[in-house]
């Protein structure tokens, strides 16, 4: 059978016309598109979203209006005539003018189609890009885009992290986004934007991706820099030796802080609170059986969920670090040199005024410099620093402001914490606390009592504690940036 008089069957009326062009076009699309994904040098998931749900359901619908189609051109052949619109279609294809034309017509369409797909592909590529993620919802997302773009996973995009891999997460993603464009629009939106605990993906679906939890790191020498507030900002240094590990690959045995990363144990804990950082009942389990459950002290507490430990409850701010506090913002500019050792009450200026958090970001550091003179003035009178030392150090405090403070969002300081290690005079993060507090309890086979370690030692080992740098051995010594 020829086709010309085969494809006006497929046009025999409105309803397989229909369906012809949509299958037509869904099928090209989907070769098109796949030829496109394949040969782009990273994957795009709203792209696959396309080619693997939306173009195939168009496709098959697209194949049923057809069959619909031909099921009522039947009928109407049987019951009478051939159809005015089947004769029109078989009297154009037996023309060979006409058969030009729509000839013509049908290499425009698919270069219409090649067109499109093109340009819709940078489309996906756009909002699958982290600048789309961080600049289109700009005033919403700014402190996330900030920290996201100075941070070491800034080559990673936003997507790898925040939609899995799948095209049922993709899809949520997509309704979850609908929902907060909606709410961005009718300026709804939470202030400041919080990333819920239950809302991270998986590791094995994210970080797992890029690392593995068999890799060996050796023990990392880490200085960590306090400076008091008095006049010498006197310099109080520890220092510690950070027992990364993992799987030792001279003894073949997990250790260090990875630990945690065997995959032959399971770390599972009941869940307090929303944020995870209250933990009931930690139970472990290595190959398959329960060695211990750990119980907290107290009446117990009904969990809100069970978990299965893996890098991201420790590892929860992997690409938006903020500093925990005005202190320790003040600390490593001290340390860094940004901000001068040598001037005198520099630490406890400083730190006051990074702790009001209601000034707007817009001109702040003429304000820091305003501020800065007349803190000295009123506190410090008998300090006269000069007009230059007041300048840089305005700088770096307008820079630390902007860094961390974001009125508009209400997010001031340790409002987005990190459980990695613990933080904060009270323990107001406590990272590695919540389990290791010397609270939970379990009671073994043979009926003694054992406490979940809180031996530092399993993780780093003291080297120095609150010294003065300057009378650290050569080794730490080395650690400390040369004064300018």
């Amino acid at each position: 059978m020829r086709y010309t008089s085969v494809l006006p069957r497929l046009w025999a009326n409105w309803i397989t016309l229909l369906g012809s062009i949509l299958a037509t076009i869904s099928g090209f699309g989907i070769i098109l598109l796949l030829v496109i994904g394949l040969s782009a040098p990273k994957g795009n998931p709203y792209l696959g979203l396309i080619v693997i749900i939306v173009l195939p359901v168009m496709f098959g619908l697209g194949l049923l209006i057809i069959g619909a189609g031909l099921q009522v051109e039947r009928r109407q052949r049987r019951e009478g005539p051939q159809d005015p619109l089947q004769a029109a279609f078989q009297a154009a294809f037996d023309n060979p003018s006409a058969r030009r034309r729509i000839l013509f017509v049908a290499v425009g369409t698919i270069a219409t189609v090649v067109l499109f797909a093109f340009a819709g592909h940078e489309t996906l590529s756009y909002m699958g890009s982290p600048k789309f993620c961080g600049t289109t919802c700009h005033e919403a997302m700014q402190p996330q885009w900030d920290t996201y773009s100075r941070s070491t996973h800034s080559n990673v995009g936003c997507v790898e992290c925040h939609i899995g891999p799948s095209a049922a997460q993709e899809i949520k993603a997509k309704w979850n986004g609908i929902h907060q464009l909606v709410s961005v629009l009718t300026s709804k939106y939470d202030r400041p934007v919080m990333a819920r605990a239950e809302q991270l993906l998986p590791a094995q679906e994210t970080c797992l991706e890029c690392h593995t939890p068999r890799r060996f790191m050796p023990d990392r020498i880490r200085l960590f820099a306090h400076y008091a507030l008095d006049k010498d900002n006197t310099p109080k240094f520890n220092a510690v030796a950070l027992r990364l590990g993992g799987l030792n690959p001279r003894t073949h045995q997990y250790q260090g802080i990875h630990w945690h990363a065997n995959p032959d144990n399971q770390v599972k804990f009941e869940l307090l609170d929303r944020e995870r950082n209250r933990v009931g009942k930690v139970t472990l389990i290595t190959k398959g059986q329960t060695v211990a459950e750990y119980l907290p002290a107290g009446a117990p507490q009904k969990p809100i969920g069970v978990r299965t430990m893996d890098c991201i409850d420790c590892h929860n701010r992997p690409a938006h670090m903020f500093d925990f506090s005005p202190k320790s913002a003040v600390d490593r500019a001290l340390f860094g040199g940004a901000l001068d050792p040598k001037m005198p009450f520099i630490a406890e200026v400083s730190v006051g005024l990074l702790a009001q958090t209601k000034a707007p970001r817009e001109g702040a550091e003429a304000r820091f410099r305003t501020e800065l003179a007349a803190a000295y003035q009123g506190g410090h009178p008998e300090v006269k620093p000069d007009s230059e030392a007041l300048d840089k150090a305005a700088n770096t405090l307008a820079r630390l402001y902007l860094l961390n403070v974001y009125p508009a969002q209400n997010l001031g300081w340790n409002q987005h914490h990190s459980n990695t290690g613990h933080t904060g005079e009270g323990l107001e993060n406590p990272g590695c606390f919540r389990c290791h507090d010397n609270q939970h309890v379990a009671t073994l086979a043979d009926g003694r009592k054992k406490k979940l370690s809180q031996d530092c030692d399993s993780c780093h080992t003291g080297l120095a504690f609150d010294e003065d740098p300057a009378k650290f051995d050569d080794t730490l010594a080395a650690m400390v940036p040369a004064a300018n």
